[in-house]
């Protein structure tokens, strides 16, 4: 099977910096549109995200997960799962990104996921670094990747990203 692991702050919705609280999400413009594609193409759909706010102290796990679920809400669709990242940049934690330990995690529960045909969607070369440690292909979502990343594709359209990876993976 096909998966599709996706960052949720700049990639699916907007950015909140740290903090989360439902009232605050703002879907990406075709965010929506490009997760349904990804569905009705077969593809599992999951969210990957480091929220160091949360060992901040900016919000607790529980007004996370409401954030998560407001996101499944304003988007329309159901992720197969939510991996999310709560420690610090320093921590040496292995699943925040760059490392791949929230993908790594959801493919022992999925086995029947092909990382080889899933892609990983961000805005940042965390995202990236991960999906490729993960062994999938990736797209970053920019106008233009820095230099040495090397993303599979770079495009500033969430459904650019969708309706690649349905027709390359």
């Amino acid at each position: 099977m096909r998966a599709a692991f996706l960052d949720r702050d700049g990639t699916i919705i907007e950015d909140m910096h740290y903090g989360a609280s439902p009232e605050f999400v703002r879907p990406i413009p075709g965010a929506g549109q490009a997760l349904e594609l990804l569905r009705d193409a077969g593809f599992l759909i999951f969210l990957v995200t480091n929220q160091s706010g949360a060992a901040r102290g900016f919000i607790s796990r529980q007004n996370l997960m409401a954030t998560n679920r407001e996101t499944e809400r304003r988007l329309g669709i159901r992720f197969h799962g939510i991996e999310f990242c709560p420690h610090m940049p320093g921590e040496r934690c292995p699943c925040r990104k760059p490392l791949p330990g929230m993908m790594n995690r959801i493919i022992r529960r999925w086995p029947e996921i092909d990382p080889s045909r899933s892609v990983t969607i961000g805005d940042n070369p965390r995202d990236i670094l991960a999906g490729k440690a993960s062994g999938t292909r990736t797209v970053l979502l920019a106008n233009e990747a820095p230099e040495g990343l090397e993303p599979d594709l770079v495009t500033p359209s969430i459904i650019e990203a969708a309706i690649w990876a349905i027709e390359n993976l």
